[in-house]
């Protein structure tokens, strides 16, 4: 269906601003914003101005992920008035669909809308077509400012041409915990001055390509062990403690121009100690950030003084559906100072209930209109209500791919290096050892270029399932001249790496070099003390530049973003900053 058939009134921001037929002054990017904002919301309608603050997600519908509009959805963009949407993979199929979808969206709208995703590169890479740049945390160990701005700047520029606005990136956490299961490598590190230089540089480069940009997790969502989407988290540190590490980068890019700020839904005593009924047990709970007016308006806006747009973290993670009612939320958070509800549960519901309260004198008419003005004034900023001409994907693919390339070669980084680099040579064995099958085929074909080249061969194991080593994985060790591992955790204590341990004792045993790649985390190294070769790439996508290192086609430039801690209270295995070199020698 197109969007043009779903609505037969010309668009609201068209008629305001005469953009049919003549020009329009105040649609110039040198012009205001606060005021273009004041001088549209002085012409909209109490309920036009509360669905500002809403932005649900339309993954499916009945069963059936939504690839193009419907008319269900077109009348609930309307009717609620909303201000955005975000889209996820079950929304994108091709460049061409989503281009075409995002299209029939904006044209479902009086008011241009913001239509979101989450493309942080790594690990959270919601268009798959898209160029798979490196993540946060292999940025951080490139440690390159311009090769951050470099990547964010090419990320923006395919996320506009199509049709995406607003990106919810970069992650400005600072992962001091080994054990966080959810930040990981969607950090740039430990190092708050790190975090904060490479996070400014990525914002920056988000926003001149012309897509808003978004820090999250206010206040700071990297020192927890626990998933925010199944649990609520709790960091305890005391303010100042907090002041030096997690708010630093936010304090940073606050100063610097951040257009929006995403709250996290973990608890913070030392801000506000207030508790509330959970809902899910009884139990007596410390208010989120989220749901914090402390937090949000104390915190953000009155002591650190950000005066952009406040964007909650998704209301369907169980940190918030589990402990608090799904409209009882929504209406907290727009008290606590939030500008933007992501992903109420009911969107519809929602509305609704942010229209009673307003009706019952339980949220002010003057704290929606704060709200909406900060949300359209953005758009003005980022010329969402400027017309544009039509373009396909972008054009720059190649350049984008070779900077991808350029990115993941300057993120290796080698912690031990007992024998490496090999040397490649026609009819070598390499024997690949993954977590998974689908891990193991990813390896594989990093490989397929030195087959085709040096005329190696390769065979592999998935260690899936395995409790020791099975007979046909032990013949293949012995059969091969060296081994590449392959780990894949999200936490240093998920899982105990007995069979890898095992892999490792049996080469070492029978004389074969094994070097061990890590694919995400690098805190792996902890469960493979005896590991004597061990390399970090930050993301699957990078088993090609670690590849070529361990093959001595490439130096190694990484230096190790976050510090991996000694077991038992001893000191640090290895200290933020740590990286071996090797001499580069070239293969015949």
């Amino acid at each position: 269906m197109e969007a043009k058939n779903t609505l037969s009134a010309i668009p609201l921001f068209f008629l305001f601003f005469g953009l049919v037929g003549c020009s329009n002054p105040l649609a110039s990017p040198r012009g205001d914003s606060d005021l273009q904002a004041e001088k549209l919301l002085a012409s909209m309608t109490l309920d036009e101005k509360i669905g500002q603050l809403l932005m649900p997600s339309f993954r499916l519908w009945k069963g059936v992920k939504v690839k193009k509009l419907n008319e269900e959805i077109a009348r609930i963009i309307q009717n609620d008035h909303l201000g955005g949407v975000i889209l996820f993979a079950e929304n994108i199929e091709s460049p061409e669909q989503t281009i075409a979808l995002n299209e029939q969206l904006q044209g479902a709208s009086k008011l241009p809308l913001f239509i979101a995703v989450d493309q942080e590169g790594g690990l959270v890479n919601r268009v798959p077509f898209m160029t798979t740049m490196p993540g946060a945390m292999a940025l951080g160990a490139a440690r390159s400012q311009d090769l951050s701005y470099r990547t964010a700047r090419a990320v923006g520029a395919e996320l506009l041409s199509l049709g995406f606005n607003l990106d919810f990136a970069p992650v400005l956490d600072v992962n001091v915990n080994p054990d966080n299961p959810v930040i990981g490598v969607r950090s740039f590190g430990a190092n708050p001055k790190i975090v904060e230089d490479l996070g400014t540089a990525f914002f920056k480069g988000l926003q001149d390509a012309g897509v808003a940009s978004t820090a999250k997790h206010f206040p700071g969502h990297g020192d927890t062990d626990v998933d925010s989407h199944l649990e609520l988290p709790c960091v305890a540190h005391p303010r100042e403690r907090l002041k030096n590490v997690e708010l630093k980068p936010f304090q940073r890019a606050m100063r610097e121009g951040i257009d929006l700020i995403m709250s996290a839904h973990v608890t913070f005593p030392a801000i506000d100690d207030s508790t509330v009924k959970s809902k899910k047990d009884g139990s007596l709970i410390h208010l989120p950030a989220t749901l914090s007016r402390k937090v949000l308006t104390g915190l953000m806006r009155e002591e650190m003084g950000f005066r952009g747009v406040i964007v909650t973290d998704a209301f369907s993670m169980k940190a918030i559906s589990d402990h608090f009612g799904k409209e009882e939320a929504v209406l907290m958070a727009v008290k606590a100072g939030a500008d933007v509800v992501l992903m109420p549960e009911d969107v519809d519901k929602a509305f609704k209930a942010i229209r009673r309260a307003v009706d019952g004198g339980e949220i002010p008419v003057e704290r929606i209109e704060q709200s909406a003005k900060r949300i359209v004034s953005l758009k003005f900023r980022r010329g969402l209500f400027e017309k544009k001409n039509k373009t396909g994907f972008s054009e720059e693919r190649a350049a984008h791919q070779a900077l991808a390339r350029e990115a993941s070669d300057r993120c290796v980084t080698v912690l031990r290096s007992d024998k490496l680099p090999w040397s490649l040579y026609p009819g070598l064995k390499v024997l690949v050892l993954a977590p998974n099958p689908a891990i193991l085929e990813e390896m594989k074909a990093s490989l397929q270029p030195f087959v085709e080249e040096q005329g190696i061969v390769v065979s592999g194991r998935s260690l899936e399932g395995m409790t020791v080593l099975n007979a046909e994985t032990i013949l293949a060790l012995a059969s091969a001249d060296c081994v590449v591992l392959g780990t894949y955790s999200s936490g240093k204590l998920e899982k105990k790496m007995s069979v890898e341990s095992e892999a490792i004792a049996s080469a070492a045993k029978s004389s074969r070099p094994l070097a061990v790649l890590a694919l995400r985390n690098p805190y792996d190294v902890l469960l493979l003390p005896e590991a004597r070769s061990y390399l970090a790439v930050y993301g699957r996508a990078n088993v090609f530049a670690g590849m070529r290192v361990i093959f001595g086609l490439k130096e190694p430039e990484g230096l190790l973003p976050v510090s991996i801690p000694g077991l038992a209270g001893n000191p640090p295995l290895f200290e933020e900053g740590f990286g071996l070199r090797f001499d580069f020698r070239p293969v015949p």
